[in-house]
């Protein structure tokens, strides 16, 4: 039994790196926010989990984000496991650029964002990691046994096999 529910795991760990295999669709906000940050020049998203909103924030939602930081956040809610497009929904929150976006692996999910980022824009986006602290080998085993960590490398694999051609495939950027 055992055995059993070990392998059901792995799988969907695998299933993972795999390509997205759905489209994407953008509210209103999500298409306007990706239009503005691509007439400014590169698109560059920063993938994150979902932040608490304040319901009174210090400024106002509607603020301009400053000029020095033409990112948008990209917000994955994973653990959704959905029939259909994903559906990604746009907001200001105090100045910054926010798509949120529920999916069923993360990994996969942000490859699929970034397909639809490209194809509604016209422009190859990249997108920003943090990575975490511990090593790559404590990272492997976490990512088996719970499933979290590794959302870069499942991003990146599930982009090389939608998108063969390396020119209009989204990059994923790693960082500290």
């Amino acid at each position: 039994m055992v055995s059993l529910a070990a392998g059901v795991i792995l799988a969907a760990r695998v299933r993972a790196f795999g390509p997205p295999a759905r489209g994407v669709t953008f509210d209103g906000v999500a298409l306007a926010l990706l239009g503005e940050a691509a007439a400014g020049g590169p698109l560059r998203l920063i993938a994150t989990e979902p932040m608490p909103r304040d319901p009174d924030p210090a400024y106002p939602s509607t603020a301009a984000p400053a000029a020095h930081d033409e990112a948008i956040f990209l917000e994955v809610a994973g653990g959704w496991p959905r029939r259909g497009p994903y559906h990604v929904t746009g907001e200001r929150y105090c100045g910054y650029r926010i798509l949120t976006v529920k999916g069923d692996a993360t990994g996969r999910t942000v490859a699929a964002v970034l397909l639809g980022v490209r194809d509604a824009t016209g422009c190859v986006p990249n997108v920003d990691f943090s990575w975490p602290v511990r090593s790559h080998p404590r990272q492997v085993l976490r990512f088996l046994v719970t499933g979290a960590g590794q959302l870069a490398p499942a991003a990146r694999e599930a982009l090389r096999r939608a998108e063969p051609d390396a020119a209009r495939r989204p990059t994923v950027h790693i960082g500290p």
